[in-house]
């Protein structure tokens, strides 16, 4: 099943009265952690790793230590390590000042612009090896200006005798409102995320709202479909008279939200092929209302007040309605007027064609590796074409994601290494018996706590155990208006502890205590009502 499929990559966190923590990579706990924070990356369109000079910074401060990336490059390259690459540089040795100094990434107008308004064609690099700084001749020098100049256009001319690289191809599928945001600067996602909050925050309000949305025990697409096929469909400017009409013509037709989902694919011209990408791609946009309904849907003993019948593919099926409203008002506007399921393929057709790079974004990364190396304009005047194709190819593979994630390695080691050494360094307690013993939850908020108190006081020994005690229950105190389960997010209790009254009279102080807690109580919901309403509220 494909929403089934796509709920497992959805956030998977509990109500805020029984949060803890939220794993983000928990769909990808069968993959090693790297892998797992690799494919995390490509699925929700995220970094997975730090930007290169942060971990150079931490490179300077001795948070990564060149050893570290020395003992990662070993590992990553084996037997190639030892492979010439560029002058008479190995690669293990070219890969480590790509690493240590860095590959300045400049292309188009960017690198149009260094070259031009800064003094990149005048000084060499301020950091380089001093090996390097050497061979390029001493600092500062008179005729260094034009040393720097000779070997850019040596970088040049270079480029223009290897083989020539087409256009870099997209990655990725292009939906509809990519292909708007880059055309047009459109994005609809502006347009209908206001109003898809609105509805799922109403539907699954939990008694904070003034006014309830009536009749919910139909479902959140039932509701939707009720509410917008009339006038208030047109205050969701400026798609209201697209999505009013679509919203009758649903609520007309009498189909579930399967089916309506099912058709609004057809409506988008979606091949069949690509349903899963293009509704994986919808329910991230809004990832947390979505992880929210879904989180209604499949634990429904864990929801605070009201277990609505709230499903994950209801919450699709609006979206879905929602995007066709969007992207009809969008096509308008940029001058479409076929039907939507040929919408996509005209924004592709609109897209610029991918030109590939110049000289000029070739041999700006040949010209920063040639002051890396030592080379100058000579040296790579004697480069012949198979040379430079294969340099130019080096740079291609060690690519910035391959730099980060060997920069993070290295860190990750450094950290790694730190605790082993401190392990070592321990002296074992004199006494075989500790003087107390403490036990602590494992979860992120006691391990502090935990490794603190074994560093200030030796003679103590703690313990890590499950904080429920392997006793997995719903527990509902007396004055509680409902259980709640006591336990990790991803068991279901099967046991049920309730509090009761003892049933016997109460004395003068617990009377007070019990008075006192009805007035807090009244206090604190007018306090939370009133914030809320135009007499009482306030306006920041």
């Amino acid at each position: 099943n494909i929403l089934e499929r796509i709920a497992g990559l959805l956030p998977g966190q509990g109500p805020i009265s029984v949060f803890i923590h939220h794993n983000p990579l928990h769909s990808f706990e069968y993959l090693p952690f790297e892998e797992a924070a690799e494919l995390a990356g490509q699925t929700f369109g995220c970094k997975s790793f730090l930007p290169e000079e942060r971990y150079r910074e931490e490179l300077k401060r001795g948070r990564i230590h060149e050893c570290d990336i020395n003992a990662v490059l070993e590992a990553e390259l084996g037997e190639r390590a030892d492979e010439t690459v560029i002058a008479n540089l190995t690669r293990h040795e070219t890969w480590r000042r790509i690493l240590v100094y860095g590959l300045p990434k400049l292309a188009g107008q960017t690198l149009a612009w260094t070259l031009t308004e800064t003094r990149a064609l005048t000084k060499f690099r301020v950091e380089l090896p001093s090996s390097s700084r050497q061979s390029l001749g001493p600092k500062p020098a008179r005729d260094e200006a034009q040393r720097v100049l000779a070997l850019w256009r040596a970088c040049k001319r270079a480029a223009r005798r290897c083989t020539p690289r087409a256009a870099k191809p997209p990655q990725q599928l292009m939906w509809h409102r990519e292909l708007l945001r880059q055309i047009a600067d459109v994005d609809v996602d502006e347009w209908i995320n206001p109003v898809l909050i609105r509805v799922t925050s109403a539907y699954l309000d939990q008694g904070l709202a003034d006014w309830a949305m009536p009749r919910r025990e139909r479902g959140l697409f039932a509701c939707f479909l009720e509410l917008y096929q009339h006038r208030l469909a047109r205050l969701c400017q400026p798609i209201g008279d697209e999505l009013q009409a679509l919203v009758r013509e649903e609520f007309d037709s009498a189909r579930n939200a399967w089916a309506s989902i099912e058709a609004a694919l057809t409506r988008l011209g979606v091949p069949q092929g690509e349903w899963q990408p293009f509704l994986l791609a919808e329910s991230l946009s809004l990832r947390g209302f979505a992880g929210m309904v879904h989180q209604f849907e499949s634990r429904p003993d864990r929801v605070p007040a009201f277990p609505l019948p709230a499903r994950l593919v209801d919450f699709l099926a609006i979206r879905l309605l929602l995007l066709c409203a969007g992207l009809r008002h969008a096509a308008a506007r940029v001058g479409f007027s076929g039907e939507l399921s040929e919408f996509r393929a005209w924004l592709s057709q609109q897209l610029p064609a991918r030109q590939p790079p110049t000289i000029n974004d070739r041999a700006w990364p040949l010209f920063q590796l040639a002051q890396l190396a030592g080379l100058g304009a000579q040296s790579i005047e004697e480069l012949d074409s198979a040379a430079i194709d294969a340099i130019e190819q080096e740079i291609v593979d060690f690519d910035d994601h391959a730099r980060r994630r060997l920069l993070h390695l290295a860190y990750e080691r450094h950290l790694r290494h730190r605790f082993f050494d401190a392990l070592v360094s321990q002296q074992p307690r004199a006494h075989l018996a500790p003087h107390y013993q403490a036990v602590f939850c494992i979860d992120e908020r006691e391990e502090s706590i935990r490794r603190h108190l074994e560093e200030v006081d030796p003679e103590v020994e703690t313990f890590g155990a499950a904080g429920f005690y392997g006793v997995a229950m719903y527990y509902r105190g007396a004055t509680d208006a409902s259980a709640r389960p006591l336990c990790p997010i991803s068991i279901q209790p099967q046991h049920f502890v309730a509090e009761e009254d003892s049933g016997q009279p109460l004395g003068a102080g617990e009377r007070l205590r019990e008075r006192w807690d009805h007035i807090s109580a009244l206090v604190n919901k007018n306090i939370h009502l009133g914030s809320r309403r135009a007499r009482r509220g306030c306006s920041y």
